[in-house]
């Protein structure tokens, strides 16, 4: 064990500085980043003005703002503001553009999870009424707008596409809310499912670019090699494509982070931006020894377990008595349980409520819907898993001082202690509970003493020393081997846009002006992002995996390429030397998000017991049973008249899931399957022709079917036959690599909770493992010495 105690963080106020910044209550003043970002977007419209703030404010003669040179018209700045968890940078981010959203000024934010989006509605909505003094108005039609999946859900008419929904709420919302997801689908144009589409798809992105010049993403530092890529491709667009358009206003990329970014590879690919007008600026608040408490003391505690082996659970659990003590001792703390996995969660959650009042626990993970993770953040207990970890502001009504939480990695560990000591007390009692690796509390052990208090602002340095060997790899290859095919691709769907014009001379068809202008830029683009490579090669590389069916393995995004592969094979037209289109002869992808029947849910009044969840954590860690669509949908009839149900069918059209399931309640001890192929089973795709072969291609992305799943105990009651009845219909895009899963795993570093599936070769007992659609392509990048393996 190690307990440290750590110091407060205090931001400096009372600043001496001209800049009129907005949004503050009474008798408050801005921190230094907040003005320095807040400047930085005034800057590149008003260059000018900012300039005599510069000649009093005492921030000048080190500020990094103040050292911007004016942009050109078009010109794009892209602002780094890195400031504590709880140390204000929504506030920083969404100043200007709240100020100015009334009069054409519009604002993009982008968050990495549904969650934080509305719970950063919240703030923004308070930002809006102490600026205009009055709420926003909201809705399609008004200031500000929330657009997850399930909003286009539900407010798309019957029949109607996703895309002219987008292309309506962009050109009249102001102040728009969304996820990586959406946005991606819509810069990339898979959207587009047919000319029209192509067309309106192209339509949407331009309004897109032309009004929102300012463009915040928050909680940066999560973003994965892919999302950074696409990230570049979004800046890159801005200063290329749209140098022309006739506005006054540049645009202003804002990437909030808790931590600084210390991605090289993202930050040498956006300073290669500079050539193409692209200007940045980094802006870091430092702690200071007085001012507003930003994040308060804490009285920290390392723990040890296994964590490889999931025994944080009981780790966690031996814990709850000296909780309760605390707890009896200091009825008015507030306890919060982050666990990596979703069955530690609920095990907590039920020894939770044998230790207190069952109505104060709630669980808030992927089991439950958003309304009750809601509810459950009110609780005086709150257990739940990484989805409650990112920007959750646990203050108000979620008000928690004491947390209990697994860490596998430092960035892991920083981002879950700032959950609590938000609230900016003086004086303010704080618990915190890390249980770690054995070898992390090993060598913080053997660290020279540590003075108490602790300062704070060292601690990032201290956890990244001892988290060292088990941060995890970061996939920087994919930004070299994959990014420039997403470009690829989405340039040739882009100039599917531009007509051809007929020469009034020779009467031949041949480009327009425009067009060929818009190619070369896109050419100029791709390679100044990706030196090295240009349109031609990228298209040779493209037109392999299209053959091959892997494409929607690096297009899709967070649910595999199921969904957007029609759509890609629509939008790129083209055929096969027989006349087919290049999919006829696919089978559809594998869909490992399974819908199900909670069974023990179904028993409380008044809920909706119908979620969906990974098949995977169904089959390692649930007590179910396999259905048909049909059987699921009986158990479904009796819910019709529940408000939660026309939403639901909605989201199972659009999954078309591969299988359902009935979930009993959690093993006690996780089960233990794999998936299972052999030669009379395994088909792979090359060039579009299905082939047989009596051993697995090994280390390289293909188009495969015939897998199965087996277990190590015979479960009759599973019906595990259903499943991989329907599994005989499904191809995967699929990585097979020879070894023990878990070995590999560890041996690579590869994230904590990676989705990496051990499987078998007919009757031998060699090993293998698996990796589904972008976590293949992510294994495939980490081959950097053999290029011929990654296509």
């Amino acid at each position: 064990m190690l307990e440290i105690n750590l110091s407060p963080i205090y931001y400096r106020t009372g600043l001496n500085s001209p800049v009129p910044f907005p949004g503050l209550p009474a008798n408050a003043s801005a921190y230094a980043h907040q003005l320095q970002t807040y400047c930085a977007v005034t800057r590149t419209r008003n260059y000018p003005q900012v300039s005599t703030w510069c000649q009093t404010c005492e921030l000048a003669q080190t500020c990094p703002v103040a050292q911007l040179q004016p942009l050109p018209q078009h010109g794009t700045l892209c602002i780094t503001n890195s400031a504590v968890t709880g140390g204000g940078k929504t506030l920083a981010a969404y100043a200007y553009g709240v100020q100015h959203c009334l009069t054409g000024d519009k604002v993009l934010g982008v968050y990495p999870t549904n969650e934080l989006l509305h719970d950063q509605k919240r703030a923004i909505c308070q930002l809006f009424q102490t600026i205009h003094k009055r709420p926003p108005t909201e809705g399609i039609d008004g200031e500000l707008l929330v657009v997850d999946g399930e909003f286009l859900r539900q407010e798309k008419d019957a029949g109607e596409q996703n895309i002219k929904l987008i292309e309506y709420i962009l050109k009249r919302a102001k102040i728009v809310l969304t996820n990586p997801d959406i946005l991606y689908l819509l810069c990339h144009h898979l959207y587009a499912s047919s000319r029209e589409l192509t067309g309106r798809t192209i339509t949407a992105f331009s309004i897109l670019i032309r009004d929102f010049r300012t463009i915040i993403f928050d909680e940066f530092h999560l973003y994965n090699s892919k999302q950074q890529a696409a990230v570049l491709w979004l800046v890159g667009l801005s200063a290329q494509l749209f140098s022309t358009v006739e506005t006054p206003h540049p645009h202003s990329f804002i990437f909030s982070s808790a931590t600084p970014l210390t991605e090289p590879e993202f930050a040498e690919k956006l300073a290669a931006l500079n050539a193409l007008g692209v200007s940045t600026v980094t802006i870091q608040q430092p702690g200071e020894s007085q001012g507003r408490p930003v994040m308060e003391a804490v009285k920290l505690r390392l723990e040890s377990a296994n964590l490889r082996a999931w025994q944080g659970e009981e780790k966690a659990i031996e814990f709850l008595p000296e909780l309760q003590t605390v707890l009896h001792q200091n009825p008015h703390h507030r306890c919060l349980y982050v666990m990596d996995a979703v069955a530690a969660a609920r095990r907590l959650k039920q020894e939770l409520t044998q230790l207190f009042n069952p109505d104060d626990v709630g669980e808030a993970h992927g089991f439950v819907r958003p309304e009750e993770k809601r509810q459950a953040l009110r609780k005086r207990h709150t257990t739940g898993t990484s989805g409650i970890e990112v920007g959750i502001d646990f203050t108000g009504d979620y008000f928690k001082d004491i947390l209990l939480f697994e860490a596998r990695t430092s960035a892991q560990f920083l981002q879950r202690l700032g959950r609590i000591g938000r609230n900016g007390r003086e004086g303010g009692e704080n618990i915190a509970i890390a249980i770690v690796p054995p070898e992390v509390l090993n060598c913080l052990l053997e660290y020279p003493q540590l003075p108490q208090p602790f300062d704070r602002t060292h601690l990032p340095m201290l956890i990244e020393y001892g988290f060292r060997y088990f941060n995890p790899e970061g996939f920087v290859g994919y930004l070299e081997h994959y990014a420039p095919l997403e470009a690829e691709y989405t340039s040739q769907i882009y100039l599917k846009g531009f007509e051809y014009g007929k020469n009034p001379v020779s009467g031949e068809w041949e480009e327009t002006q425009e067009r060929r202008l818009t190619r070369n830029q896109l050419n100029q683009l791709i390679q100044t992002l990706y030196p090295g490579h240009n349109r031609q090669t990228a298209r040779q590389a493209l037109r392999k995996l299209l053959a091959n069916g892997t494409i929607s393995g690096i297009l899709g995004f967070r649910d595999g390429g199921g969904v957007v592969e029609a759509n890609i094979y629509r939008a790129i037209g083209g055929k096969r030397e027989n006349g087919k289109p290049l999919n006829a002869d696919f089978s559809p992808l594998f869909n490992l998000e399974i819908p199900y029947f909670d069974y023990a849910k179904s028993q409380q009044a008044q809920t909706f017991p119908f979620h969906r969840y990974s098949l995977t954590y169904l089959l390692r860690r649930t007590h179910c049973r396999f259905i048909t669509q049909a059987e699921f949908l009986d158990y479904l009839q009796p819910y019709n008249h529940y408000p939660e149900t026309p939403t639901y069918l909605k989201q199972l059209a659009q999954a078309n899931p591969m299988n359902y399931a009935i979930v009993y309640g959690d093993l006690p001890k996780p089960r233990r399957w794999h998936f299972h192929t052999n030669s009379g089973q395994y088909r792979w795709v090359k060039q579009g022709i299905k082939q047989k072969r009596d051993y697995p291609i090994l280390d390289k992305v293909r188009r495969i079917s015939g897998l199965s799943i087996e277990l190590e105990k015979t479960e009759a009651a599973l019906d595990i036959d259903i499943l991989n009845q329907a599994l005989e219909k499904r191809d995967a895009i699929a990585y097979i690599g020879k070894g023990n899963a878990f070995r590999y795993a560890i041996e690579t570093h590869l994230p904590p909770l990676f989705e990496l599936h051990p499987c078998r070769w007919g009757a031998s007992e060699a090993q293998y493992y698996l990796a589904f659609d972008l976590n293949a392509f992510f294994l495939s990048s980490l081959d950097s010495i053999n290029p011929a393996c990654i296509i």
